[in-house]
């Protein structure tokens, strides 16, 4: 019997050992073939995710880039990863990979696409023309992604409702979780510092 394989899809490399590397693991823990893509070159993380036990390749993705062209590139490059990786499960996080990534995956004929919602992002809520401008491009893109997601989870009541009263995303299709998780093995319980550490901070902060 084949191993499911799992894709899992960032926008920035970095942020997996901090963020993601526990999810990834318990993949491999339950026998799956695990694929990483990232933002950053191939050969910065050959190590670090062998030791994982995990796949990892590069993609092109302006994170906080509005250039249509760069958006598209980034489109169709993971179109092109996808038909050659064909995975089982997609996973994604951060917008353009949510948004991207999700599209990107639906082309190539991959149905179960699990988006995770961190937060909406300043682009929501900032009240500059800029801003709402923006807001207005995303939110038709995430119409676009979701609609084919089989599964979207989020953080925050707030931001469901918000997806859902836009039209954006069924309620069927809505997963809440209680935040990222935090790991006791690399960040163990400690006792309470004796000084409220809000007032130290103001302290120095006043000085």
């Amino acid at each position: 019997m084949s191993k499911m394989k799992v894709a899992v899809v960032t926008a920035a490399t970095n942020t997996i050992p901090r963020f993601r590397i526990d999810m990834i693991d318990e993949f491999v823990h339950r026998g799956c073939d695990v694929l990483v893509l990232g933002n950053d070159q191939e050969s910065d993380w050959d190590v670090y995710f062998k030791e994982h036990d995990v796949r990892y390749r590069s993609y092109s993705v302006s994170r906080n880039g509005i250039n249509p062209f760069d958006d598209i590139g980034t489109l169709r490059e993971l179109e092109i990863i996808f038909e050659e990786e064909t995975p089982d499960r997609v996973f994604t996080y951060q917008a353009k990979p949510n948004i991207y990534g999700s599209i990107a995956a639906h082309r190539a004929g991959i149905k179960a696409v699990y988006v995770m919602m961190g937060g909406l992002g300043s682009v929501f809520h900032a009240p500059d023309l800029k801003s709402k401008l923006l807001r207005s491009v995303v939110l038709r893109e995430y119409r676009v992604a979701l609609k084919h997601a089989a599964g979207v989870f989020f953080q925050n009541e707030e931001d469901a409702k918000t997806f859902e009263c836009l039209g954006i995303i069924d309620r069927n299709k809505v997963h809440m979780v209680r935040g990222s998780g935090v790991s006791l093995d690399r960040f163990p319980e400690r006792p309470l510092p004796p000084q409220p550490v809000i007032s130290i901070c103001w302290k120095t902060c006043a000085r």
